[in-house]
C-alpha cells in the first residue's frame, strides 16, 4: 500500500540531502482567510522561509487520505464532505465564520441529543 504521506519534489530533495524543511499548515488558503489574501499570504509565507534558506512543505490533510489511514471512519466521508462542503459554502456565501461555525455548533449538539436519547435504548 501506498504511504498516505506524499512528499512534493523540492521537499522530497531537501528531505534526502537532511535540508531544513519548515511545514506550513494550508488552512490558511481552505479557509483561514478571506480570498485573494489567502493565496497571495500563503505563497508570500514560502517564499520568506526559501528565501531564508529552507524549503517550505505546505501541509494539507484530504479527508480521503484520512480515511484510508482509519479503516472505521470510511463510512463517515461521504456525511463529513457533505457537512464540510456545506460548511465551505456558509463561508463563501457569508463572508464569515460566523455561520458554518453557528452551523457546525448546531450539528454538533443535534448529534449529542440524538445519542443521549438514545442512551437508555442502547442499554436494554
Amino acid at each position: 500500500m501506498e504511504s498516505p504521506i506524499q512528499f512534493g519534489d523540492s521537499v522530497r530533495e531537501w528531505l534526502d540531502k537532511r535540508g531544513p524543511v519548515v511545514a506550513l499548515e494550508s488552512t490558511v488558503i481552505t479557509h483561514g482567510l478571506p480570498r485573494p489574501i489567502n493565496l497571495a499570504t500563503a505563497i508570500e509565507c514560502e517564499e520568506v522561509v526559501n528565501n531564508e534558506g529552507a524549503t517550505a512543505a505546505t501541509v494539507g490533510i484530504v479527508a480521503g487520505a484520512f480515511a484510508l489511514a482509519y479503516p472505521y471512519i470510511r463510512a463517515g466521508v461521504i456525511m463529513v464532505g457533505t457537512l464540510g462542503g456545506m460548511f465551505a459554502l456558509m463561508r463563501e456565501w457569508r463572508g464569515s465564520l460566523i455561520a458554518p461555525m453557528t452551523a457546525h455548533f448546531l450539528q454538533n449538539a443535534l448529534v449529542l441529543v440524538l445519542l443521549l436519547s438514545l442512551l437508555p435504548v442502547m442499554r436494554g
